[in-house]
């Protein structure tokens, strides 16, 4: 809200929040627009752990993946966004005076969230293992810190995979040491997955499919991340029947059920990609076509920062690429913040009309230290955004003798 209320006030280019501006797939409107068109009945409220065609939509796209097959009635929930999948989990499995491991940086939710239900969360970070040219997946966590914060009153693990502001898609290695403190210390994983589609050139690996995990695992995923669409606030939450039933205790108490349009909608929007595979194969359908454009946009960013100052960080997944901006020196007279990439941010709006997000807002205050040379870059932008012209005459706007 404070960076969104930033780019507006100072009428800057928003690089920062992390939304598209256009819809590359007229179909995925295309699809709502029928739904609203169906009988009365699809007007009204569905089943409150989920409009029986999504879950099982969602079954279908997800039974290959997780090499199982699922229960669509018993192992799915459809939340309002992936938001609400992640308090369902929070506030369903953790208590007061339980401890949660969260690694970071993290999804700024995931914090509050577990302060409002009495819990403690120990912080793992993930530092970088080199300097110079660096890809997201040289951050890593110290094994042997991981390890350490887990203790007799750990109830969950969070995990974003591919991470958020990061760009991190975790490797089998690193899932697989997570997984084994989970099994060992009897915790759950709540892994958000909003971004899985996203990847480029790595293989994106999902925590449940792990030796012992799927009893243990909560996986959540995100229609406004997969379609582009995060307006239409459509999550879900796959997991063992147990799990989905402590889970849907909330929800049926908490908002009691889902849009049914949008529901229904998102279903067609899968069953859609589902045949467009089956038929033509991955390069026919959008959540694939997607990455492979966000791929070109991702290299383009880079290629333009690396002109600058900034020293990017190349994302193997999402949509965000975070820059260093520690060679980039300069007073920031517009905040009282301690944190450099804040006074940065705010300054790069006010000065050169260029909207971007601080990363110690992913950050605990413990660790912002690691995290204030950084802002978030997010290349999920239409034309407008992408023209060169456009973002070098931005990007050049650093380019002054004071910083140079």
């Amino acid at each position: 809200v404070t960076y969104g209320k930033l780019a507006t006030d100072t009428k800057s280019l928003n690089f920062g929040q992390g939304f598209p501006n256009y819809i590359s797939e007229p179909n995925i409107t295309e699809c709502l627009k029928k739904a609203s068109q169906l009988s009365p009945i699809h007007h009204q409220y569905a089943r409150s752990s989920g409009l029986p065609k999504l879950t099982e939509s969602l079954a279908n796209l997800y039974s290959p993946i997780l090499k199982r097959q699922l229960k669509p009635m018993e192992q799915i929930l459809i939340s309002n966004g992936a938001y609400a999948g992640l308090k369902y989990a929070i506030e369903g499995y953790i208590e007061e005076g339980d401890e949660v491991v969260v690694i970071e940086p993290f999804f700024d939710c995931y914090q509050p969230m577990i302060d409002l239900v009495g819990a403690k969360v120990r912080y793992v970070p993930l530092l970088p293992s080199k300097r110079g040219r660096v890809n997201s997946n040289d951050w890593s966590f110290n094994v042997d810190v991981l390890k350490n914060s887990f203790s007799a009153k750990t109830k969950a693990v969070i995990l974003n995979n591919p991470n958020n502001p990061l760009g991190k898609v975790f490797s089998r290695e690193e899932l697989s040491i997570i997984s084994e403190l989970c099994i060992k210390n009897n915790c759950v994983c709540i892994c958000d997955e909003v971004y899985e589609w996203l990847k480029y050139d790595c293989e994106m690996i999902k925590m449940a499919t792990l030796p012992g995990m799927w009893d243990r695992t909560i996986t959540i995923g995100s229609a406004g991340k997969t379609f582009s669409v995060t307006g239409w606030k459509c999550g879900w939450v796959i997991a063992p029947a147990e799990i989905i039933k402590v889970l849907n205790n909330v929800h049926a108490n908490f908002v009691y059920t889902c849009p049914t349009p949008i529901q229904m909608a998102v279903a067609k929007c899968i069953d859609d990609e589902i045949n467009k595979i089956s038929v033509s194969g991955e390069k026919s359908s959008y959540i694939y076509l997607l990455a492979d454009e966000c791929l070109e946009k991702r290299d383009r960013l880079y290629k333009l920062l690396s002109k600058s100052k900034f020293k990017p960080i190349i994302p193997d997944g999402g949509y965000f690429m975070l820059a260093d901006i520690s060679d980039i020196a300069i007073d920031f007279p517009y905040t009282n913040s301690a944190c450099k990439d804040v006074e940065f941010v705010h300054w790069m709006a006010k000065t050169h009309k260029l909207a971007l997000i601080p990363t110690t807002v992913f950050c605990s205050n413990e660790n912002m230290k690691n995290m204030e040379n950084y802002v978030r870059f997010c290349f999920i932008k239409g034309p407008a955004y992408n023209r060169e012209k456009t973002v070098v005459a931005q990007i050049d706007l650093t380019k002054s003798s004071y910083i140079m």
